[in-house]
């Protein structure tokens, strides 16, 4: 959240909403602060996964956070889509 927060540093976010929903009935989107694609700072930089259920865009962002071992790659973590499913 910290690092999210200081990239978008007060400015205004746009997103770009698909006509797809998930199976939760929760639209599925892409978020720009300028033209930098949130959604994929966020996976590249191991902030997020990418949820490759809806869409195969960021695996080479998730790699290379693996590769690098950077934010959640740091360390062990469960998948949040696995987490749920267990709680």
């Amino acid at each position: 959240t910290d690092a999210l927060a200081k990239k978008i540093n007060g400015s205004r976010v746009a997103c770009k909403v698909q006509n797809r929903l998930d199976r939760y009935k929760r639209y599925i989107g892409v978020c720009f602060v300028g033209e930098v694609n949130l959604n994929k700072w966020m996976v590249r930089n191991g902030y997020a996964v990418a949820y490759k259920r809806y869409s195969k865009d960021y695996i080479e962002d998730e790699n290379y956070a693996k590769k690098n071992k950077l934010g959640l790659w740091a360390g062990n973590f469960i998948y949040p889509e696995k987490w749920r499913k267990l709680n």
